[in-house]
């Protein structure tokens, strides 16, 4: 593999890594906030935030290691002569 090959597809790697929590974050901000409008327009119940919380521990350690074999390949990529 060509040093630029390399050094594009580690970008990438980091780019969809840092894409996916971004995601994730926003997902995890927004959910509660529907969970409340849909309470709101169904008027039945009782809303409770901690009901909405979802947890994303798989997705971000895929993430994580997405951006640091990103990070790798990078620096692999500079140093390969």
């Amino acid at each position: 593999m060509s040093k630029n090959n390399m050094y594009i597809l580690g970008s990438i790697e980091t780019i969809i890594g840092l894409l996916t929590l971004c995601c994730v974050s926003i997902i995890k901000k927004v959910i509660p906030k529907l969970g409340f409008v849909a309470y709101q327009s169904a008027a039945a119940g009782s809303y409770n935030p901690s009901n909405y919380n979802m947890s994303f521990g798989i997705v971000n350690i895929i993430a994580i290691i997405f951006i640091l074999a990103g990070i790798l390949q990078i620096v692999f990529a500079i140093r390969k002569k």
